[in-house]
């Protein structure tokens, strides 16, 4: 197999912020290091390349489920209660035929623009502990600024019929894909866990 050819430097044109040496600095003869998938080698010259790329998704400041969550007069929202264990009390045999216990809850999510503007959604995707997935719901989301720019999503849901063991997900899905996932459990009420939410 033939020696692989070192490739060459990066030029000013295509090359980030770098950092050479100061004089008298005791380097070898030949310094190597990585530049994408290439080998870079340079006689006492060491550069550093540091690229810089703009976000393609929004940065997630807070994702959880809660009790509920409060709008202020300033506008600023407040989580309250934040919840990962549910408890819900399993209904007596008398209990009315074609009653179903239900669980509500609030999920709570907020971004931050980052480098995105322009028009965008948001989606949610229920995962229950058996694997069964909820259809996707949607909702608009606008950042017009960039930079530290923030939008946020409140949204009540009720569980008819809840798995009584297990762990459910929320996805939060941007672009059709996964941005985060926001886990709780469920578990029935019984003597030795007798708070209602933990």
């Amino acid at each position: 197999m033939p020696a692989r050819q070192p490739s060459p430097l990066p030029t000013a044109a295509n090359a980030g912020p770098s950092t050479a040496a100061p004089p008298g600095t005791d380097l070898p003869d030949v310094v190597s290091g990585f530049n994408g998938d290439n080998i870079v080698e340079s006689p006492k010259l060491l550069l550093l390349v540091s690229p810089i790329m703009a976000n393609t998704k929004p940065l997630v400041t807070a994702a959880c489920v809660c009790e509920k969550v409060l709008q202020e007069k300033d506008n600023v929202p407040s989580i309250i209660r934040i919840v990962d264990t549910f408890f819900i009390q399993v209904p007596p045999e008398d209990f009315p035929k074609g009653v179903q216990p239900q669980l509500a809850m609030t999920a709570f999510v907020y971004l931050r623009a980052g480098d995105l503007k322009g028009s965008f959604e948001i989606g949610l995707v229920l995962r229950s502990p058996s694997g069964k997935t909820t259809p996707v719901q949607k909702w608009p989301v606008v950042f017009q600024a960039g930079n530290e720019e923030g939008a946020n999503l409140t949204i009540a849901f009720g569980i008819a019929k809840p798995e009584l063991e297990g762990g459910y997900w929320f996805d939060v899905l941007w672009k059709d894909q996964v941005l985060t996932s926001i886990p709780f459990k469920v578990r029935p009420l019984d003597e030795a866990n007798a708070p209602l939410r933990t």
